[in-house]
């Protein structure tokens, strides 16, 4: 269930009625749907509101909507058992991504933002304990759709760079992996490193223009994915 707005008087604020309210909205949910969701243009002062309600956010634009000027970010209740794995899931994703983007994908953003966003991301992984462990293989399907040209590269480059750093020693299976050509390496480095300098990374790349950076680096991701799952059916091989 999708919550549009959440608005209250400026002569009633701060008197608990927007909690009241979707408190109420949230026992009519019950039994009926899975999960309250709603989307709002991101401010430091905003996000704490919902997470005292118990939402979680789960998704951040990386790109400024038109109408407010803002990133929209989408915050996810999960009001059935059913949905709590997944909702922390991607709240965990967000804020091993938040480390990657923060400050330096987020230009316009005020410092008060930037920080509520680091807290966030800091906060949510100390608490996160071992669902932690899970992340690599959201990693491994968010590079995959990237590949297959589903996300832009923004979306990708956290997981590239958590792909891309050592394993604990207590990684799952699943993780482990050949590693990238010297140059295939190189090519991964580079993005993960400059971007979203486009144009340094164009250069560095030897292309031009954002288009043939995501690119090259959607052909670098492809390229690697099927080595991994050549090394990996490989592996299931020998073991049988």
């Amino acid at each position: 269930m999708r919550i549009s707005r959440v608005a209250v008087d400026t002569r009633w604020r701060r008197r608990g009625v927007a909690t009241s309210l979707y408190q109420t909205m949230r026992k009519y949910a019950l039994g009926e749907y899975t999960f309250l969701s709603s989307s709002f243009a991101f401010q430091s002062s905003s996000l704490p509101f919902w997470q005292s309600l118990g939402a979680l956010p789960v998704a951040l634009g990386m790109r400024l909507d038109k109408a407010s000027g803002a990133r929209s970010m989408l915050v996810v209740d999960s009001i059935d058992a059913s949905m709590h794995s997944a909702q922390c899931k991607l709240a965990l994703q967000l804020a091993g991504n938040l480390r990657y983007w923060c400050p330096r994908f987020f230009p316009e953003m005020a410092d008060s933002d930037i920080h509520r966003l680091q807290g966030f991301s800091d906060s949510y992984e100390s608490s996160a304990g071992e669902s932690t462990s899970t992340a690599g293989e959201f990693d491994l399907v968010t590079l995959q759709r990237f590949a297959n040209g589903e996300l832009d590269a923004s979306l990708a480059l956290p997981a590239l760079a958590r792909v891309l750093a050592p394993w604990p020693a207590n990684s799952t299976p699943v993780l482990e992996r050949e590693p990238p050509t010297a140059q295939l390496l190189g090519i991964l480095q580079a993005c993960v490193a400059i971007a979203p300098d486009w144009g340094a990374l164009a250069n560095e790349l030897g292309c031009s223009g954002l288009r043939a950076v995501q690119r090259a680096l959607r052909e670098a991701v492809r390229e690697w994915l099927e080595s991994f799952s050549k090394s990996l059916q490989s592996g299931r091989a020998q073991q049988d």
